[in-house]
């Protein structure tokens, strides 16, 4: 019977036990909610600087492909310009030729007819 009348108290400091590591994880799971936060915050901080160091690295590579790009374009549309003239005098020489012997044609046409008598 000691042992019934003892029951009571041990489940009372039982109770008390776990009361107390209750209490006990819940502020260990507060400090380590605490400490992640604390890390994820930091781990942020560093990706956002390296995400914007990058982006600055990304912008500049561009603005430099940008000028040598329109560089390279502006040759190649002065080489383009050049060649087109040069193909345009060509036509026209070839044009000259072809009108001289359209001339010429016609003259020995004319030459090779018999004279008629204008009224």
């Amino acid at each position: 019977m000691d042992a019934l009348e003892a029951l009571p108290g041990q489940v009372a400091d039982l109770a008390t036990q776990i009361s107390q590591f209750q209490e006990h994880v819940d502020n260990a799971l507060s400090a380590l909610r605490q400490d992640l936060r604390g890390e994820m915050a930091a781990q942020g901080g560093q990706l956002r600087a390296e995400t914007a160091a990058q982006g600055g690295q990304l912008r500049a590579e561009m603005a430099t492909q940008g000028h040598q790009l329109r560089a390279q374009m502006a040759t190649q549309g002065g080489q383009l310009r050049a060649e087109m003239r040069e193909g345009d005098e060509e036509t026209r020489r070839y044009m000259r030729v072809l009108h001289e012997e359209v001339l010429e044609r016609l003259q020995r046409i004319e030459e090779g007819r018999p004279r008629t008598r204008r009224r």
